[in-house]
C-alpha cells in the first residue's frame, strides 16, 4: 500500500470517529432536552404559588401590563 493511501485511510478513519462522536453527543443532547411533563407541572405549580404568596393583585396587574407593553403581545393571563 502506498504512503498516500495510508494517510488518506488514516484521515478517513479519524474523521469517521469524530463524526460518530458528534452524532452520539447530538443525540444525547436532544434526548436530555426533552421536557418532563411531571417536572414541568411541579415547577409551574411552585411558580404560581410563589406569585400568589409574594405579589398582591395590583402588582400582578402592573406586571402583566408591563409585559404587554414590552412585548407588544396581548396576554390574557392575570389580566382578569
Amino acid at each position: 500500500m502506498s504512503k498516500t493511501k495510508k494517510i488518506l485511510l488514516t484521515l478517513l478513519g479519524v474523521f469517521s470517529i469524530i463524526l460518530v462522536g458528534v452524532v452520539i453527543l447530538l443525540f444525547s443532547f436532544t434526548q436530555s432536552m426533552k421536557a418532563d411533563p411531571d417536572e414541568e407541572k411541579k415547577i409551574r405549580d411552585q411558580a404560581e404559588r410563589y406569585l400568589e404568596e409574594t405579589f398582591d393583585e395590583g402588582t400582578k396587574k402592573m406586571m402583566s401590563y408591563t409585559t404587554i407593553w414590552e412585548t407588544g403581545a396581548i396576554l390574557n393571563t392575570q389580566l382578569k
